[in-house]
């Protein structure tokens, strides 16, 4: 089974409510939320060790991975009280699954007190 187009495993952010805006898929927050993440096999076995997830903002990226790393159970991320920064920017996640097969999701996030 395919989703999305994407060979790899799924993506499922399960918190914050995400919501399919035209092409675009938005998360809008407080600045501190609990995010739940939960990566689905899709043809082949998630490898969570190959996840990267990333804060983007214009020309500017920040690697998140670091932080989110302790959150991770099994094949979820449940980070609880998380902190984020008022504002817009993209949230992209890469996983690959045990064949290599990749997937990259983006979602934008709205931030606001």
């Amino acid at each position: 089974m395919k989703h999305h187009g994407q060979p790899g495993p799924i993506v499922a952010i399960l918190a914050p409510e995400v919501k399919q805006t035209g092409k675009d898929r938005l998360i809008v927050a407080k600045p501190v939320l609990d995010l739940v993440v939960e990566i689905r096999e899709n043809a082949a076995p998630v490898a969570m060790e190959t996840l990267e997830i990333k804060g983007k903002k214009g020309f500017f990226s920040l690697s998140l991975t670091d932080k989110v790393r302790p959150f991770i159970r099994g094949s979820r991320i449940e980070a609880r009280g998380l902190t984020i920064p008022e504002g817009k920017f993209a949230l992209e996640v890469s996983v690959a699954d045990v064949d290599g097969a990749r997937t990259v999701e983006v979602f934008k996030i709205e931030v606001a007190g």
